[in-house]
């Protein structure tokens, strides 16, 4: 959240759409996220960059940082806070904070099964494996909340799309299916050669992420498709 530095409820994701049944907003548990993420106990948004800054870059001088569409406005109102940045267009004040970066463009071209996926984290608290100790709750299918997902995640997909075009930007595209999912090590190295970092001889990136989709996670998928075209057929009913 924009005054604690905290992530958003996941009920924030489900705003605008009518209860689904999941309880994922009545779930009041605050979201976890490590102790550098708070802004609490900071004098000002700057000592948080610092902060940030030192933590995320590694021996060889680079920083990385992932950044989502909805985080972008939230970035430009506290960094708009301090002088030296306000006020700043979009893409002067990503070049600024972060010394002309070399953006990498991670999406997915199934956002129905991204959207299955986000459904179940949303109500899990887990958005990776091992790493939730939390019992896992009963998991609950929803059309509503899953094509309320597939269409916000469309829409920051067509978000960073407009961005880069009207700024004349040209990002690494990594496309999960066609990279991640068939040959991360060769994504790994796609990543490294666009921002002119070589690996050591030998390397070869550590797997430290495992698929969260499953049995459950396909089921779930055929149900949309089915409810998706059940939908379909009944507006075009109407329509006549």
């Amino acid at each position: 959240m924009a005054h604690t530095g905290l992530p958003a409820h996941p009920g924030v994701y489900l705003q605008d759409i009518p209860p689904t049944g999941a309880g994922i907003r009545g779930d009041a548990r605050p979201p976890r996220a490590p102790e550098h993420s708070s802004l609490l106990g900071l004098p000002d948004y700057r000592a948080h960059l610092h902060r940030t800054f030192a933590l995320g870059t590694g021996s060889n001088g680079v920083f990385g940082a992932k950044l989502m569409w909805h985080h972008i406005p939230e970035l430009e109102r506290l960094a708009g806070e301090l002088p030296e940045w306000a006020g700043l267009p979009r893409r002067d004040l990503l070049n600024a904070l972060f010394a002309d970066p070399s953006l990498v463009w991670v999406r997915r071209r199934d956002t129905i099964r991204q959207a299955v996926s986000l459904w179940r984290a949303l109500q899990t608290r887990a958005w990776r494996q091992h790493l939730d100790d939390q019992a896992t709750p009963v998991l609950l299918y929803s059309f509503l909340g899953i094509d309320h997902l597939v269409g916000w995640l469309r829409a920051d997909d067509a978000g960073w799309q407009r961005f880069f075009e009207s700024s004349g930007l040209r990002p690494l595209e990594i496309v999960y299916e066609d990279q991640l999912e068939v040959d991360a090590p060769g994504a790994t190295e796609a990543v490294l050669e666009h921002i002119g970092v070589a690996a050591p001889a030998g390397w070869t990136p550590a797997h430290v992420m495992e698929r969260q989709a499953d049995g459950l996670s396909e089921a779930w998928v055929a149900a949309y498709h089915r409810d998706a075209a059940r939908a379909s057929r009944s507006t075009a009913m109407s329509a006549h």
